[in-house]
Order: C-alpha cells, then structure tokens, then sequence
C-alpha cells in the first residue's frame, strides 16, 4: 500500500500551530482553510462558532443505516466527537493542540436521513491547564433533542 496523499491545499501542522483555536476554527468556517479529509467521509458543514462554542450542519443518509433503517450510532457519535473537539478547541491558544480522551452518548430517539439537516452542538463547560470538557448535542432545527453526550480534551502544548 502506498503512503497517504493529503489534499492539496492542507495545512501544515506547524501553520496550524502559529493561530489561535478561534483563528483556527474560523478560518475553516470562511472557508480560507479546508475542512479535514474527515468531512469528506460524514459530510459536516461549519453554521456559527464563538469562544467554546460550535454549531454544525449535518444531514443523515441511506449510505449510513444500520439494520434496523436507522442512522447507525457511529455517525452520531462521530458527530458529536467532531463538534465537541471543534468547540474545546475554539479555546485554545497559539502553539497549543488537543486530543480527544474519551467521548460517550446517549440516544433519546431514532436518527434517520427523512429529518432533513440537523445541528450538530459543541460547548465547553470547563476549560483547565490541561483537561477540557465539553458537553455535545444533536437535535433538529425546532430543538428537538435526538442524541447528547460530552467528551474530554487534553490540551498539548
């Protein structure tokens, strides 16, 4: 197997490194950065954003169904994965980084591709040296809940 390819156009690390999180984030949400190759497999698409704070815009598909003709719970995860990280990192400073330490969920209802866009929710509850947690929601446009959870960052400088 040959080595991976990143897109054309991906930032450096070391780019990454020389902006804040809130430049950072922005600069994916104005599209000045691309979004990571990540979006390409469970589309996400960047609405708002503010210090600890993220919303995305997500919409299911048949192409991620589980047996049961339901949005398969990794897809939520996922989801919620990527919009708490995105939000713990709208906090961090230049030259610092993060890692996802663990993310869990809950499912109140049924995920499936006819309810159309859905906002996908990150915000920081608290921001330490070195642990950031954040909490993550899933619902549609009218508010309905369909999945939370929270995760928990470590902040690497």
């Amino acid at each position: 197997m040959g080595q991976y390819q990143f897109p054309v156009g991906l930032t450096e690390h070391s780019q990454r490194l020389s902006m804040t999180g809130m430049e950072f984030v922005g600069a994916m949400g104005d599209k000045t950065l691309p979004m990571p190759p990540m979006a390409g497999v469970l589309p996400i698409i960047p609405h708002s954003f503010e210090l600890g704070f993220v919303e995305f815009r997500a919409t299911s598909e048949e192409r991620f169904a589980n047996p049961m003709h339901t949005t398969h719970g990794g897809w939520s995860l996922s989801m919620i994965d990527t919009a708490t990280a995105m939000a713990a990192y709208t906090t961090l400073k230049k030259g610092e980084s993060l890692v996802t330490l663990d993310t869990s969920g809950k499912f109140i209802r049924p995920i499936t591709p006819m309810l159309g866009e859905l906002r996908i929710i990150g915000k920081v509850i608290s921001r330490g040296r070195t642990i950031i947690t954040i909490e993550g929601r899933i619902e549609d446009l009218n508010g309905k809940l369909y999945v939370h959870g929270n995760s928990s960052c470590q902040i690497i400088s």
